[in-house]
């Protein structure tokens, strides 16, 4: 299996760049993004499903729609 399968199954589960790069002792986390690592079209599509979500949310007066879940309040 190349070292590329790992790594993306790595980041779909949510570990960090730099645990993964660590995991294929690249010499920097740069080399690990840009050889292993790669933004898949299903990953870039849910991604603009949720920031629409927000927006749409943002539309109909929800107060807690500008701020995506997880994120600090200020």
């Amino acid at each position: 299996m190349p070292i590329r399968i790992p790594a993306i199954s790595l980041h779909d589960l949510g570990v960090d760049d730099k645990t993964i790069q660590a995991i294929l002792r690249d010499s920097d986390v740069s080399v690990t993004q840009r050889s292993y690592i790669k933004s898949l079209p299903r990953q870039s599509a849910a991604a603009l499903a949720k920031l629409e979500g927000v927006f749409e949310a943002d539309e109909q007066g929800r107060p807690d729609a500008a701020v995506p879940h997880g994120s600090p309040v200020n």
